[in-house]
């Protein structure tokens, strides 16, 4: 993978709505067909994608019976930390048009603060009687700031700022004069137009929105030898990225190869197109409709969840056990946690680790510290509603949830590595393992 391809996927992924649209585009390019899920599926050997939302499904419908082959299925998601902006609320104070945030997921509220914002997602406008289009939408340049209270009347602000949600973080889109002309708009109507003006839509088309303030500054590689990438977003684009390659690009096999790009896992998956929903099973029935045959498969499933993990920070070593202590630069991370957390467990993490040893792929575990809490994936999720064995596995990386995330540039050739060789690689030694488990008790 170039690094120029990562940079630029990782700025095209303002929004999981446009990080759904560069999925499926890339798909299509490599000759995925298109499905619709009004219409009725006849499969053959072939490569599919459909889109649920701003999830997308992808897959390659193998020569051989999937029932008997089983599948390899691997999962990241599209969406990232952002706020929310409460658009209706918009109200003018001392001349300057600004509007209140909502927190989606849990971003690392400071790292938003006094940086250059885009606006980004997706708008809904009458496209005529009775009938609707939705625009996708990013501002051509910056269009606000949320800027930070002075320190001289926050003195302790660098003991550690705290920010209320509704009241602190107020998005500031610029001095509004009154014209004198009795003009009645109202600053919702202000903030309408602005963008209207800038995604080049009539505001009088204008329904509702679902917009984000995005940091506006690039994905950068930085370091001596430019070996690091900061951006924002990099959980989960680094993941959905590395899935996509391996979709793309992984050999041809017995089995099927599925890449399911999930929305809402920041928020908990509990939505239609989240991990928590019915959307990939109800695929999974599609491609299988016989009596029975979704059930065989699985048998000899096994899913991938590629997230997210944490490296250890040079300035906070205390925060990881000393064994499971991932860095940048070291390759991929399996993760574990003994409340499942993540799914990781045997014998599924033993396969994938002697698949990534046939690659020539340098392994490193993640456990976090026994008294702090793991956090949590798409694995469990997925690995209890479809009963099939799981790993999860993710890019190492410093900042989480921050504004703008750090990892390795070699992790992330690695990690596409380790995936693609996953995908076209037998499952049997897992369940050959499991049945043949030895008893050494005694």
């Amino acid at each position: 993978m170039q690094v120029a391809d990562i940079l630029r996927f990782f700025d095209a992924g303002v929004s999981s709505f446009h990080v759904s649209r560069a999925i499926t585009d890339r798909l299509v390019r490599e000759g995925f067909q298109i499905l619709d899920a009004h219409d009725s599926w006849d499969l053959q050997w072939n490569r599919y994608v459909f889109r649920h939302g701003a999830s997308v499904i992808a897959f390659r419908f193998p020569e051989a019976d999937p029932t008997e082959t089983g599948a390899v299925i691997v999962a990241s998601h599209v969406d990232s930390p952002a706020l929310e902006l409460k658009f209706r609320s918009a109200v003018v104070d001392d001349g300057i048009l600004h509007v209140p945030v909502e927190l989606y997921g849990s971003p690392i509220v400071a790292s938003w603060l006094d940086r250059e914002l885009l606006l980004a997602g997706r708008v809904s406008l009458k496209k005529g009687r009775g009938s609707t289009r939705t625009l996708l939408y990013k501002s051509r340049k910056p269009l606000a700031v949320i800027p930070n209270l002075a320190i001289h009347l926050n003195r302790t602000v660098n003991d550690g700022a705290t920010y209320n949600a509704q009241d602190h973080l107020h998005a500031l889109f610029g001095l509004v004069e009154d014209s004198g002309t009795g003009d009645s708009m109202t600053p919702r109507d202000v903030l309408v137009r602005l963008i209207a003006k800038d995604g080049g839509f009539d505001p009088q088309a204008f329904l509702d929105a679902e917009l984000y303030l995005v940091p506006a500054q690039r994905a950068t590689r930085i370091g001596a030898a430019d070996d690091m990438i900061t951006a924002g977003h990099i959980d989960n684009l680094a993941g959905s990225l590395c899935n996509l390659e391996a979709i793309c690009n992984a050999a041809n096999t017995p089995h099927l190869q599925m890449a399911v790009f999930y929305d809402h896992e920041e928020i908990g998956s509990k939505t239609m197109s989240g991990a928590a929903g019915a959307m990939l099973e109800r695929a999974l029935r599609r491609i299988l409709p016989g009596p029975g045959m979704l059930e065989r498969m699985l048998g000899r499933t096994v899913l991938i969840s590629n997230d997210g993990a944490h490296a250890r920070h040079p300035a906070y070593k205390d925060k990881h056990d000393p064994g499971y202590a991932p860095r940048l630069g070291g390759g991929p991370v399996i993760k574990k946690s003994a409340a499942r957390r993540y799914a990781t467990e045997l014998p599924a993490s033993a396969w994938f680790a002697s698949v990534c040893d046939s690659a020539g792929v340098p392994l490193q575990y993640l456990q976090n510290r026994s008294d702090i809490p793991a956090g949590s994936t798409i694995g469990p999720l997925q690995a209890s509603s479809l009963g099939v064995p799981a790993i999860d596995i993710g890019i190492p990386m410093l900042a989480m949830h921050s504004s703008r995330e750090l990892v390795a540039t070699a992790d992330m050739d690695l990690l596409t590595r380790a995936v693609t060789a996953a995908l076209g690689e037998k499952t049997d030694d897992i369940f050959a393992a499991d049945q043949a488990l030895e008893d050494r008790t005694e």
